[in-house]
Parts: C-alpha cells; sequence; structure tokens
C-alpha cells in the first residue's frame, strides 16, 4: 500500500513540475500582451504614448499625447463617434480663460485608430494638465462641439480626479521630462541650448 501512495505521489509532483513552467510561461505571455489602460503613458520603440483617456461627461471623447522619437509632442483627440475631423481648422484649448489653438497634423500618428492628433508643445500641455477650467472646441466636417477636459466635484465621484484627463496629461509631461533628463545624463550631460 505504501509503494502505490509513493508511486501516486512522485507521478503528481512529476506532473506538476511538468505543467509549472507552461502555467508560468501562459501568466507570463498574457501580462505582456495585455493593454495599457487609459490614461496611463507607455513607452515604445516610436515613443511616448499616452493612452486615451475619456473627457468627462462624455462617452464619446478622449484626449491621449504622443511624443515621437526625436519630435515634438502631438495631442491627440479621439472620437468613438467616428465623425470625421474638419483638417482645415485648429482644436481650440480654453485654459483658464486664455485659448490655444492647435493645428491637425497629417499623417503624424499611425496604429491609433479615430485618434486625430494636433500639433503642441510640452509647455501647452503642462498648462493643461494643470489649470484649474480647461475646455476644448473640435470641428468636425458637420457640427462643432465644445467640451469640458477639466471635472467637477460630481465628476470626481464616479471618477477621481487623478484618474481624469488633466492628471494623465500631467503624467504624460513628467515621462516627457524624466526620458530628456535620462536620456541627456546617458550622453554624456545635458542637451544645453545653442548659443550661436
Amino acid at each position: 500500500m505504501d509503494s502505490a501512495r509513493q508511486w501516486w505521489t512522485g507521478f503528481t509532483v512529476f506532473v506538476a513540475l511538468l505543467l509549472l513552467p507552461g502555467c508560468m510561461n501562459t501568466q507570463y505571455t498574457a501580462a505582456e500582451t495585455e493593454p495599457t489602460p487609459a490614461g496611463f503613458v507607455e513607452q515604445t520603440k516610436q515613443g511616448l504614448i499616452l493612452q486615451p483617456a475619456p473627457l468627462y461627461g462624455s462617452h464619446q471623447l478622449s484626449i491621449g499625447a504622443v511624443q515621437p522619437a526625436g519630435k515634438s509632442p502631438f495631442l491627440l483627440l479621439c472620437d468613438e463617434g467616428g465623425r470625421a475631423i474638419d483638417t482645415q481648422r485648429p482644436l481650440i484649448l480654453y485654459l483658464d480663460g486664455d485659448y490655444r489653438s492647435l493645428p491637425w497634423s497629417a499623417g503624424a500618428v499611425s496604429g491609433m485608430p479615430g485618434c486625430q492628433p494636433f500639433e503642441t508643445d510640452i509647455r501647452t500641455l503642462n498648462t493643461l494638465a494643470s489649470v484649474e477650467r480647461a475646455m476644448l472646441r473640435v470641428y468636425f466636417t458637420n457640427e462643432t462641439v465644445e467640451h469640458r477636459i477639466s471635472g467637477t466635484s460630481a465628476d470626481y465621484f464616479s471618477r477621481p480626479k487623478m484618474f481624469g484627463p488633466q492628471r494623465s496629461i500631467g503624467r504624460f509631461v513628467e515621462a516627457v521630462q524624466e526620458n530628456y533628463m535620462s536620456s541627456g545624463i546617458a550622453n554624456g550631460g545635458l542637451p544645453t541650448a545653442n548659443t550661436d
């Protein structure tokens, strides 16, 4: 009886050892292919990408950002409704009473269906992330839409501010600055302005 029990115990351990590497490999593969959640920054070979975060009070509009390697950043406006952007008109940002006009950029971003790139800079994105009241105006071919980017107290009950679009843009700005600093240090010092 003891030899049968030892045999089954040995067989069970042997099967477990055979299956364990496959299970670990499956978990690693699944984690590797899981998409980056909305509002979080991802480093890719092409550059930094902020996965679009939905605007408060809108189930169709979201904003993200991308900074291709060696280029200026772009603000992404994504529309799940599939409306066509009027490419001749800019995206308008209202930032605490000030406004910025961001021109549309053809072919700047690929692989993000439903998202349109608009030219911007880190200073504008930093301002967008830090102002009290932020709104946008987007021109589609058949309509103009104005929508708030900043949330209200009621919005924060359903989605805390730290997961909102402004904080997401703030994380992107921090990632760009960190990337800039680390690339400068890796190249033997921080880049300096040309004084010629």
